[in-house]
């Protein structure tokens, strides 16, 4: 897989591309996790260029990421699942762990209205039940 980072006012875009194998995450979690240490505290995963089927290995490194992004103190979403990736998701009940939005600005809207609830005082994860999520089918 290739990354691309990329700072946006106060968010880091990890714009994820390529194709995932059986080793990534332990080939790139070095990589990452110096980048993810100089980064904003809020950070969004593009998987729009993600390639073939790979779920399994595409979940090692989402859930490294989002493990140290936590560590950090910060907050992360996801977003442009390939429908095989959200097919896998969904299929797996992840989406309930992950936080997954559609596009790049629905990850920013996201965390910009849990970072204002915050600051309101409303609970220390922020209420994100009004924002437009990726909901897994009944």
């Amino acid at each position: 897989m290739r990354y691309e980072f990329i700072n946006e006012e106060e968010f880091l875009v990890i714009k994820a591309s390529g194709w995932a194998s059986p080793n990534e995450r332990l080939l790139t979690k070095r990589f990452l996790i110096s980048h993810l240490q100089k980064s904003k505290p809020k950070v969004i995963v593009d998987m729009s260029g993600l390639k073939g089927r790979g779920g399994p290995y595409v979940l090692g490194i989402l859930n490294m990421i989002r493990m140290e992004v936590h560590i950090m103190g910060g907050k992360i979403r996801f977003c442009a699942l390939t429908p095989n990736i959200l097919h896998f998701f969904r299929e797996n009940r992840l989406d309930d762990v992950f936080e997954i939005e559609r596009t790049v600005i629905q990850a920013q809207q996201s965390l910009r209205k849990g970072s204002d609830e915050n600051k309101n005082g409303r609970g220390s994860t922020g209420d994100l039940s009004s924002a437009r999520r990726i909901q897994r089918e009944p």
